[in-house]
């Protein structure tokens, strides 16, 4: 129950605690009551529920207990705070508001509650009209509110004082419901619950997709003004903030040979250039997504372009393969704090009817960047140096920063429940550092080095500490009622598996085409564009097309059809021609990657309401950075492994005897894995040639295991964020 006091204030001589009331009332009355009203709502797993009204939060609570998350409004701060005590840990929120004034974004809700409070709103039909806005186009209505007239209207009109005098008649409630948009508003069965009160519902009208709302509610919710011609400068700006991580993934993977040369690194090294970078990425997206998400995404969007737009200027005066790692890991802690944001801000800006068509954009300039990137990455490698694709983001950056600060509005999540979470920040990192490390270093120290050995170990234990303290987190990194839900899990999964796939499977093409094909940077980046650019062309198409019927189908085919892709490099020899297989291959992948990315991004955004974008977002790029490092780290500990048997099988068939094979592996090291083989003799350099592709089909039937499981998690877990759900199947995603 939800009586309206100021903190602190008593009851007034001869009238009973409204708290207090709430404790007698709730077996007898509200017990039938609040189980009536959710047998009716039927909440659940990862739904977003708005209980308005919710008092002292005992309703809140038993509908927490289906999976749901729960939004508590109430005017009263006192009533809150002791819902926010009942709820602690459960991943509620809570919002100090009337019913007339709901400071949330439009269609943020998936269904909304309301017990015995509408008859002490001011204006019910303002009131019921705020929650139709913030209600998703068909998402449902159930409010319960005393009879006008009966025995027991008598007895709870004496202890409460007058206050619970009574309500309109049913007539009343539901006109005032249909006036707000809410179709099919009716008294529905009760059960119990039926003598003491009314039970009345409707479902939000499917073509209402814009509600009016007060100045009052829009300002409070903070909301983006931006519209027309501004509204796609924004988009541009985001562009500009993406397309240099982006960027970054393959112009670094093109000059990874060439680095290898000149800075003398061996594999290991090589692997650390790519996943110190998409480490920290990965470790500080939540918690860059939550800074934004709390402190403004406009303010930390223009941070980590900055600092990504620095660590690129020192990133090209590297002068070792250490300087050259720790710069790549300032350049990721950067890309953490703006890419969160740049998707982020688009899912605040643009209305649902129009956000998949953004994302598409957003989508197809990162295939624009991917597909630029080998070519303009191999062009600079060849005619400047390895350095420039570094240098090549500071222009790029400046412009961004100078775009982003004038044209993009501030936005943030004006509930506030957010907060930056250290401990869990530092066990993660921690975790993912230690297997990182273990898998890359493994195959030079040796699987059973003690080194190696503690590493798995400590990621074990910091990995259960991790899980330990986000467990007793008010607000953890990733809410537990964001994992429950099926359409964000799934999401985030797939996005994982892809990445890990193809980005491990891109870190030793790029090697495959200049050390064993031997082309150089330019011709290597040449020959990776129509990969890239069937993302270009096809990633905005699948982006529109997922706003009509949903991200399920195309995050289905996508991942099977890359994995055929992947499976035509099975058939790739140090000689293959590129036009017979490679063509065809990277045709086929760059299709089931593009029709993969924008569908997966709208689905994770849809999943969410709009006050969670950045941190959705961050999960998201999270799962999928992750992905990447596992892949790189993984397929190449898996890839180097192979190798070194094939590697001495080669040899000894060969006719070179076991010691001096030894001798040979041990000269070679793993710059031999990776293709580094300048300076070896005719018969090693066609040894090592024939190894790292037997290794690399290694690696990448693994890469196509991983898309095959992403197509399976996909058809299983994900459902349409497009179309609500029939009357009988409430999940909304």
């Amino acid at each position: 129950m939800s009586t309206v006091i100021k903190p602190g204030a008593a009851p007034a001589p001869g009238v009973m605690d409204p708290h207090g009331l709430h404790k007698l009332l709730h077996p007898v009355w509200f017990g039938p009551v609040h189980a009536a009203l959710i047998r009716e709502l039927r909440p659940g797993p990862g739904e977003r529920v708005l209980d308005v009204g919710a008092g002292t939060g005992v309703l809140a609570k038993r509908i927490s207990a289906t999976g749901a998350t729960v939004v508590c409004i109430d005017p009263d701060v006192a009533s809150l705070a002791a819902a926010q005590k009942r709820l602690a840990g459960r991943g509620a929120e809570f919002v100090a508001a009337p019913a007339e004034n709901i400071p949330l974004p439009d269609a943020s809700a998936d269904s909304a509650v309301v017990s015995m409070s509408a008859h002490h709103w001011q204006d019910r039909d303002r009131g019921f009209g705020e929650i139709a806005r913030v209600l998703r186009p068909g998402g449902r209505l159930v409010m319960a509110e005393f009879r006008p007239a009966g025995p027991a209207r008598s007895v709870i009109r004496r202890l409460g004082g007058g206050q619970h005098a009574g309500a309109p008649d049913a007539a009343a409630w539901t006109a005032s419901l249909a006036e707000a948009g809410f179709a099919d508003a009716r008294v529905v069965t009760a059960g119990r619950a039926s003598p003491l009160a009314l039970i009345i519902g409707g479902r939000k009208n499917l073509h209402a997709r814009e509600v009016p709302r007060s100045r009052v509610g829009a300002a409070a919710a903070g909301e983006p003004t931006a519209a027309g011609g501004r509204l796609w400068l924004i988009l541009v700006a985001m562009v500009f903030g993406l397309f240099m991580p982006m960027l970054d993934h393959l112009v670094v993977n093109v000059a990874l040979p060439t680095i290898q040369h000149q800075l003398g690194a061996g594999i290991s090294g090589l692997q650390w250039i790519v996943d110190a970078y998409t480490l920290t990425f990965a470790a500080f997206m939540l918690t860059g997504g939550t800074l934004g998400d709390r402190y403004g995404r406009k303010r930390f969007f223009l941070a980590g372009l900055a600092l990504f737009t620095l660590a690129s200027a020192l990133a090209g005066i590297s002068a070792s393969t250490g300087q050259l790692v720790a710069t790549r890991a300032l350049q990721g802690v950067g890309a953490a704090l703006l890419l969160p944001g740049s998707l982020s801000i688009i899912s605040a800006t643009f209305p649902a009817g129009r956000r998949g068509l953004a994302i598409g954009v957003w989508g197809a300039i990162s295939g624009l960047a991917i597909a630029v990137g080998p070519v303009v990455g191999g062009y600079l490698v060849e005619h400047v140096s390895w350095r420039s694709v570094f240098f090549i983001n500071v222009p790029v950056g400046i412009a961004g920063l100078i775009l982003a600060a004038t044209v993009v509005p501030e936005s943030r999540d004006q509930a506030g429940q957010r907060r930056v979470d250290p401990a869990g920040l530092i066990t993660g990192t921690l975790a993912v550092s230690a297997l990182t490390y273990a898998l890359i270093e493994g195959n030079t120290r040796g699987w059973a080095d003690g080194r190696i050995l503690s590493a798995f170990a400590a990621a074990a234990a910091l990995a259960v500490a991790f899980v330990a303290i986000e467990a007793r987190r008010e607000s953890p990194m990733l809410p537990a009622g964001l994992l429950r839900n099926r359409t964000f899990s799934g999401a985030n999964i797939v996005g994982a598996l892809m990445f890990f796939g193809m980005i491990g499977t891109i870190f030793f093409l790029t090697l495959y085409l200049q050390d064993v094909r031997g082309y150089s940077p330019a011709q290597a980046g040449l020959r990776l564009l129509p990969l890239s650019a069937m993302i270009l062309v096809f990633a905005p198409v699948a982006g529109k097309l997922s706003d009509r019927v949903g991200s399920r189908g195309f995050m289905t085919a996508g991942p099977a059809l890359a994995a055929a892709g992947l499976g035509l490099l099975l058939l790739t020899r140090p000689g293959t021609s590129y036009t017979a297989v490679l063509l065809p291959a990277f045709l086929v992948m760059g299709a089931g990657w593009a029709i993969t990315l924008a569908p997966m991004s709208a689905a994770v955004m849809g999943s969410v309401e709009p006050g969670r974008a950045g941190l959705a977002s961050a999960a998201a790029n999270t799962s999928r950075e992750l992905g990447g490092v596992l892949g790189v780290a993984s397929l190449g500990a898996l890839t180097t492994a192979v190798f070194n048997r094939a590697f001495l099988a080669h040899l000894a068939q060969a006719g070179i005897p076991a010691d001096p094979a030894a001798r040979i592996i041990a000269r070679a090291g793993s710059s031999a894995a990776g293709g580094g083989s300048a300076d070896a003799s005719p018969l090693v350099h066609a040894v090592i040639q024939q190894s790292f592709v037997h290794a690399m089909h290694t690696g990448i039937a693994a890469a196509a295991i991983a898309m095959l499981c992403a197509s399976v998690v996909s058809f299983v877990l994900v459902r349409s964020h497009v179309t609500p759900p029939p009357q009988g199947d409430r999940k909304l995603s």
